[in-house]
């Protein structure tokens, strides 16, 4: 294992589930339907793929996950980085429970 691997880095699953509830939380919020989508797919992508995230995330290759263009990469690696999401945070905050 690099040096540098985390062994607390979230799962390609938890990643998944964190862009699919911004992508709902957009389309509940009434925003662009295309960036809601865009994160549903991104989604659906990253559950689909077999590989660990951890070398692309290193290598900073997200953008070759079908779907994933630069800003929804950078998504993905402040997620991988922090466990944490600032916009889902912020969407979560702006929308009533329920």
């Amino acid at each position: 294992m690099k040096d540098n691997a985390r062994t607390d880095a979230p799962t390609g699953a938890t990643i998944a589930a964190v862009l699919k509830e911004i992508g709902l939380l957009l389309e509940l919020q009434g925003g662009e339907p295309f960036r809601a989508g865009a994160y549903a797919r991104a989604a659906r992508a990253v559950a689909a793929m077999p590989q660990d995230l951890t070398t692309l995330v290193e290598q900073r290759r997200l953008t070759g996950i079908n779907g994933v263009g630069r800003g929804l990469a950078s998504q993905i690696e402040e997620i991988y980085a922090t466990g944490k999401s600032p916009l889902l945070e912020q969407l979560r905050a702006e929308l009533p429970p329920g």
